[in-house]
């Protein structure tokens, strides 16, 4: 039987030892903000070292067909169990639509409080650079929405620990019950 590693052979990093532990972090946040380890910020370095499963590829050609007006799904819920690939998925698809030319917005419930801004309100800092048709406690009608995404399309929405920000929602008082 032959070794492991001339079977798989390991990256240079590991190799070398020069592997660290913050690359198993991934952090789409991070990405979005240029804070990442490089392995996740330099999208090229990310896609030598991720392989692309046949499943990875499937939504990497849905959310392009999606931004480029073809076909495809408007919102794709992606669903494994913890260590299940889901923000590694994300940051593909970010570095995808940066590639495209096509905005993104990333909202991440882990990074974002929701005593200083609204889902919506970073919605639109993130597209235009300012906050001013969303402003507030109370979510803007669809059509300021469909405004923001019109003038900033195409664009793609990452959304990552959701049921975290919405934890933290909770326990802030909005106003009054009428």
């Amino acid at each position: 039987m032959r070794a492991f590693t001339q079977i798989a052979i390991p990256h240079e990093d590991i190799l070398e030892g020069r592997l660290t532990m913050d690359v198993f972090a991934a952090d789409l946040w991070q990405v979005a903000n240029g804070k990442a380890p490089l392995d996740y910020q330099d999208a090229d370095l990310f896609f030598r070292k991720t392989y692309l499963t046949k499943g990875l590829k499937n939504i990497i050609e849905v959310a392009k067909s999606r931004l480029e007006g073809r076909s495809g799904d408007s919102v794709i819920r992606l669903q494994t169990p913890f260590g299940g690939g889901k923000t590694h998925t994300l940051i593909a698809l970010y570095h995808k639509a940066k590639e495209w030319n096509a905005r993104v917005v990333v909202f991440d419930g882990t990074a974002l409080s929701p005593e200083e801004i609204k889902p919506w309100e970073e919605l639109e800092r993130q597209l235009s650079g300012k906050i001013e048709i969303t402003k507030g406690n109370i979510a803007p009608g669809k059509e300021k929405l469909i405004t923001l995404l019109s003038e900033h399309s195409p664009v793609l929405i990452l959304m990552d620990e959701i049921p975290k920000y919405i934890t933290k929602a909770a326990g802030i008082k909005v106003g009054d019950l009428v």
